[in-house]
């Protein structure tokens, strides 16, 4: 996540390539010395990486194929964070519907996740800026209950 915030696309890439394998040898959903250390959550941090280095459509594609299983055996707010992040995804790419539903998601999951973290509230406030006229009535009372003003 360090090298993607410094946009540092290669090394970005290099240590979630060199996780993905270390990670081939831990059981899914372990917690090995509680370090959440297992596949799913490094696919969770490259999703992360992606969303910061502005690959969007790829950090969606990647998010999307964590499912099912791997999904529900994270805690509560590991999986309202990954909605989050893919709506932050959704919306830079265009796709606002798409963004809302998963933040609309994410809040079903964990709704501190959404009215407390920060890359939430700048996402809703994103979404409010780039809304033509009034924002869809959803929108208006996510961005109430998470207090973003418009």
């Amino acid at each position: 996540m360090a090298a993607a915030v410094l946009g540092d696309q290669g090394r970005a890439g290099e240590l979630i390539a060199e996780a993905r394998d270390v990670a081939r040898f831990v059981t899914a959903g372990s917690n090995h010395h509680r370090l959440a250390f297992e596949p799913t959550n490094v696919a969770l941090h490259e999703v992360g990486t992606l969303v910061a280095l502005g690959d969007n459509g790829r950090a969606v594609k990647v998010a999307d194929e964590i499912g099912g299983e791997r999904l529900h055996t994270l805690r509560k707010e590991r999986r309202a964070a990954l909605l989050v992040d893919t709506a932050r995804a959704c919306s830079q790419v265009g796709n606002r519907d798409e963004a809302l539903r998963r933040l609309l998601a994410a809040e079903q999951v964990a709704a501190p996740e959404v009215r407390c973290r920060p890359v939430a509230q700048a996402t809703i406030a994103d979404m409010l800026h780039r809304s033509r006229g009034m924002p869809a009535l959803s929108l208006a009372r996510l961005a109430e209950r998470a207090g973003v003003r418009p």
